[in-house]
């Protein structure tokens, strides 16, 4: 038999286990509520970013984009948002109107699964991202119609394939196209500007680059790294570039398109070669007569070589002073349909 202290004592043990084994149990409801409410949760979108989900729909589905088909979704007015593509086998059209970010984050991201893509991006201005478009794990992309600037990046590569970069405005960007891991990419008939580096390669191969206007750059072209190879150029303007080309190892890539198609117009060549000129023609450009081609080949590092420059810019591209007026009208006939809808009285 217990005595009474003794009774007391042990009443007074079995109450504090009691209370730990309290407090023990009320941290392990609490724990588990935690890792419910922050790891079983399912992942909620980001504030502020658009989704086209894999289902074809518009998240949220107030957001300025329509579809009536879930393939072609366009733009209803400017947005100040992100968006995140998640379905394959469709058509952004931008509309004339414009994707406006504050100096971070990215424009245009497109995760779709499998590299089933088969995204076109059209008819949009992209504004102010660090990456405007961001193809990373991506293939069979085309970007065509799109004005980009004032990004980090314009178009930013990684782990990208079989994609068409055309006809688009790249400007006043640090890279206006580039990354790493390129390849199987046309990149044709842009007007590529005022960027840090023109376009950028590192880990880049048969990619083809023709009829660009690549002008005001800092650098053309930068190719950085041992895997920078097989690319082909050919029929672009490179004009008044601080630097042409920068290749940090002199692995091959292709100039020109052979004779009589030509190379690429040089702005810089009667100043690197003043004694040249355009006397000669034929494949050794050793037969008499002209053929628009210097008579001397135009050596850029390595085995790198224009073989056929071309002695004037190529004609059939158009310049900034011949596309600036259809802007202008486009740009015009977008605020004149964005003043109806808001001036129209709603019955």
């Amino acid at each position: 038999m217990l005595n009474s202290h003794g009774g007391i004592r042990w009443r007074l043990v079995f109450r504090l286990r009691l209370i730990a084994v309290s407090i023990m149990a009320s941290m392990l409801i609490l724990a588990c509520i935690l890792t419910w409410i922050f790891v079983l949760q399912p992942v909620k979108a980001n504030p502020g970013t658009i989704y086209i989900r894999a289902d074809g729909s518009v998240d949220p589905s107030t957001a300025n984009i329509t579809s009536s088909d879930n393939v072609t979704y366009t733009f209803t007015d400017d947005i100040s948002d992100s968006l995140v593509i998640e379905r394959g086998n469709t058509t952004i059209d931008g509309a004339g109107y414009k994707l406006q970010g504050t100096g971070g984050g990215t424009g245009i991201q497109i995760w779709v699964f499998a590299w089933e893509e088969n995204v076109t991006i059209k008819n949009l201005e992209i504004a102010s991202f660090s990456t405007g478009i961001s193809l990373t794990n991506t293939g069979n992309i085309t970007v065509s119609g799109t004005k980009i600037r004032n990004c980090s990046r314009g178009i930013a590569f990684g782990e990208s394939f079989n994609n068409i970069i055309s006809g688009n405005i790249i400007v006043n960007n640090t890279d206006g196209i580039g990354g790493s891991t390129s390849m199987e990419t046309v990149i044709s008939e842009n007007i590529i500007a005022n960027n840090t580096n023109g376009i950028l390669f590192s880990w880049a191969q048969n990619n083809t680059i023709y009829l660009n206007n690549v002008t005001n750059n800092e650098y053309a072209i930068y190719m950085v790294g041992w895997s920078v190879y097989n690319n082909t150029f050919y029929h672009n303007n490179f004009i008044n570039n601080t630097n042409q080309v920068y290749i940090e190892q002199p692995n091959p890539n292709v100039w020109d398109d052979d004779y009589p198609s030509g190379g690429n117009f040089w702005d810089d060549f009667p100043d690197l070669y003043p004694l040249v000129g355009d006397d000669y023609s034929g494949s050794d450009q050793n037969e008499t007569g002209s053929d628009g081609m210097w008579d001397s080949s135009y050596e850029i590092y390595g085995n790198n070589t224009d073989r056929y420059p071309l002695t004037t810019v190529i004609p059939e591209f158009p310049t900034w002073a011949s596309i600036a007026p259809a802007l202008v009208i486009f740009t015009v006939a977008v605020i004149i349909v964005k003043n109806r809808r808001i001036n129209t009285p709603i019955h």
